[in-house]
């Protein structure tokens, strides 16, 4: 009793919205200590949750109500959210967001304008459903140098729109993760536990993740990215969580070949360099590279990598805020798959990464306009695709991540678009105006979609309207 008592007596709970912070901001502090690459986008960075010694706890709920048009059809995701955050003296830290409600839309494909992207969902009829929205990190920091957090949510890597490393496109999943800061050097490692529904049930995988980031100074910024996906469940034992890979010293690569398995490593390369308020940034994937391969210049299948350049900036002007983004993006085929599904490096069935998986190409482009409570948001996304196959049917050109790179038709002459060469041109804009202490927005978001499949082209147009929670909420802008 003497324990609940003092609990009640050092926090101060109050039900109110806390104003949120631009994640998309951060980086303009533009200091040598800030490194920015990993970005917690369901939440405002957590560190700031423990910047006193004092206690508290804050409550506050908010409805998501979203309805869209989508190709003659009416689709509904409906909800309330409720967000809990928490602080002891500096050193615990907790935040959750946790999102329940109804939505008649799709929850397997990228495509979908009002997709759940849930942790937990319980089918009812034809792709309607009750989904469960779980997000939530608790963060233990020690000393400025030590920080541990788990908890279910996404993890984002890099300083782009899209990530080729960790994307926040896709369905949260449970993690662990060490942050260590020391000098001009952040490293943080990460183990994931991701899930792939096969014969209606869940087949669990794992993915652990190194990130060592060097701030050289204000201007320059590198990274090295490197991580694995490993089936916990083989077809010869139950090998759960692989003790191997969690070392935070040791390259994945080597460690793979000791165990003799068949697991996905992939290495990472970033960079950014800044002045002001403006940022030039780049990333490169590589899943599998053969020299010689390359030197021939014949097209291999596997020389398997992305890259991705970007060029972002603030313009500031008064109570006028400009945001201004150009990124191109492409992927070769077949990067990021496997020969068995539970090694692929996606999770629920969607990509971990970018949201096109991989065999494209896509330039980005965004424009927004910010006045006191009103914002416009203009984005275009051009993109080339190769396509896969019917499923189980013909070939994979190595556009579906999920699709084993066994079912190619041949070793050579594979070039980005090869397959069901697919041209997309999406013009899309949001008008939102934020309410409620800045934390909730009402928005209506039209959008055309034009698909030229094979020289046959048809028109999408899409209409979102709706009001919802700003920090962590889903953009329909791919």
């Amino acid at each position: 009793m003497r324990k609940i008592l003092f609990l009640i007596l050092i926090f101060t709970v109050r039900f109110s919205q806390a104003q949120e912070v631009d994640v998309e901001r951060f980086w303009t502090a533009n200091t040598s200590t800030i490194h920015s690459a990993v970005k917690i986008k369901s939440f405002y960075q957590i560190d700031s949750l423990a910047k006193d010694s004092t206690s508290s706890v804050n409550v506050s709920v908010a409805p998501d109500v979203l309805f869209a048009y989508q190709q003659d059809a009416f689709r509904v995701k409906s909800g309330v959210n409720v967000v809990l955050q928490a602080n002891w003296k500096s050193k615990m830290s907790f935040i959750s967001n946790y999102r329940v409600g109804y939505s008649n839309q799709a929850t397997t494909i990228y495509e979908s304008v009002l997709q759940p992207k849930a942790f937990f969902a319980n089918p009812l009829k034809k792709d309607q459903s009750i989904y469960h929205d779980i997000r939530g990190r608790f963060a233990y920091t020690p000393n400025k140098y030590l920080q541990f957090q788990t908890g279910i949510d996404h993890l984002f890597i890099g300083e782009g729109d899209r990530s080729l490393f960790l994307g926040n496109q896709g369905v949260p999943n449970p993690f662990a993760q060490l942050n260590v800061k020391l000098w001009k050097f952040e490293y943080h490692f990460i183990q994931q536990f991701w899930r792939e529904g096969i014969y209606k049930r869940y087949a669990p995988k794992g993915n652990t993740s190194h990130y060592l980031s060097f701030k050289a100074n204000k201007k320059w910024s590198f990274g090295f990215f490197e991580t694995v996906v490993y089936d916990m469940k083989d077809t010869l034992y139950n090998r759960g969580l692989e003790l191997e890979y969690l070392n935070p010293v040791v390259f994945f690569r080597p460690q793979e070949y000791n165990l003799g398995s068949s697991d996905n490593v992939l290495l990472g390369l970033d960079f950014s360099y800044q002045i002001k308020k403006s940022m030039l940034y780049g990333q490169v994937i590589v899943d599998d590279f053969f020299l010689k391969e390359m030197r021939a210049r014949n097209r291999w299948w596997a020389n398997k990598f992305g890259a991705q350049l970007g060029f972002k900036t603030w313009i500031d002007k008064g109570e006028n805020h400009f945001f201004v983004r150009s990124e191109l993006n492409l992927v070769r085929p077949f990067t990021y798959s496997q020969v068995n599904r539970n090694a692929v490096y996606g999770n629920s069935g969607l990509t971990a990464a970018h949201p096109l998986g991989s065999n494209f190409v896509e330039f980005y482009q965004e424009v927004a306009f910010q006045r006191k409570d009103w914002k416009v948001q203009l984005w275009v996304q051009a993109y080339l695709k190769g396509l896969d196959s019917i499923k189980g049917v013909g070939a994979s050109f190595g556009g579906d991540i999920y699709q084993s790179y066994n079912f190619r038709p041949e070793e050579y002459n594979f070039t980005i678009g090869r397959g069901i060469t697919t041209h997309v041109l999406q013009i899309g804009t949001q008008v939102s105006k934020s309410i409620l202490n800045q934390n909730l927005q009402l928005f209506v978001e039209p959008r055309l979609r034009i698909v030229n499949s094979e020289g046959a082209v048809r028109n999408q147009f899409y209409l979102t309207v709706g009001f919802q929670r700003k920090l962590g909420s889903d953009r329909r802008n791919y």
